[in-house]
């Protein structure tokens, strides 16, 4: 039998091991990454590559979530794929970190898209965290904005559990096409979506909209420092070949 020492030390080797290799793939993933960038830019504009994915796609989501994790996002990446899913004509895309410092820094964040995408955010009237997309120009782009964190997932369920205790209604008519209903008539209502983006090794939620990812497919997107454009097509063409869950 190994001591106690012995596995200790054994264990601390295979741990540095492996982050060394952690580290190494990371930094070929890195270099490939920033090749290729610079070869579509290079080569071809960022809105005929996004043209020739939505040709090649089956199905392109109408609704994106980022899912800000462990690993940061800077402003840059999370600009860039808002103007991307722009140019892909998605619908709707929101914005989900779990420690809500991205909805505090949102004003710092709006300015950024503002001035380095062209981009203005126009907020609804009923909610400050939903809004579109519009052009400086006023030309108004058919995509709207969410910018979530934990507190939104959580007020739009606590708050339908307390309209439906003061109503009195009855455990017979609560079912998942009931309780949808009431959700989506809430003001900070926010649609399915169908494609999850998350940034760290792990794939977790982090709490993000419970009720409505129950068809959610979850892509992981590999990135160095920034998120490239490569990166984000990657992550539509592996969305458009996968088969929906649809409750399987």
């Amino acid at each position: 039998m190994f001591s106690g020492d012995y596995r200790y030390y054994l264990w601390k080797t295979v741990h540095i091991l492996m982050f060394i290799v952690q580290q190494i793939v990371r930094s070929y993933e890195g270099i490939k990454s920033n090749v290729l960038r610079f070869c579509s830019k290079n080569v071809k504009s960022e809105k005929f590559l996004i043209g020739e994915c939505k040709q090649m796609c089956v199905k392109i989501p109408k609704h994106i979530v980022l899912i800000l994790g462990e690993r940061r996002l800077d402003f840059a990446s999370i600009s860039n794929i808002i103007a991307w899913s722009a140019l892909a004509d998605i619908k709707c895309i929101s914005v989900y970190d779990y420690t809500g410092i991205f909805l505090d820094k949102r004003k710092q964040f709006l300015k950024y898209l503002e001035k380095e995408k062209n981009l203005y955010y126009d907020p609804s009237s009923r909610n400050i965290t939903q809004g579109s997309i519009v052009y400086k120009n006023g030309v108004r782009h058919s995509m709207s904005l969410n910018i979530l964190d934990p507190r939104h997932s959580k007020f739009q369920m606590s708050e339908l559990c307390k309209r439906l205790a003061q109503r009195g209604e009855s455990t017979h008519e609560l079912n998942i096409n009931y309780i949808d209903k009431k959700i989506s008539e809430s003001d900070q209502y926010v649609c399915d979506p169908e494609l999850g983006l998350y940034f760290d090794d792990v794939c977790c939620t982090f709490g993000l909209l419970p009720w409505q990812l129950r068809l959610t497919e979850f892509v992981k997107v590999n990135f160095y420092s920034t998120i490239n454009i490569t990166n984000f097509l990657d992550a539509l063409y592996i969305y458009s070949k996968c088969e929906q869950r649809f409750g399987k």
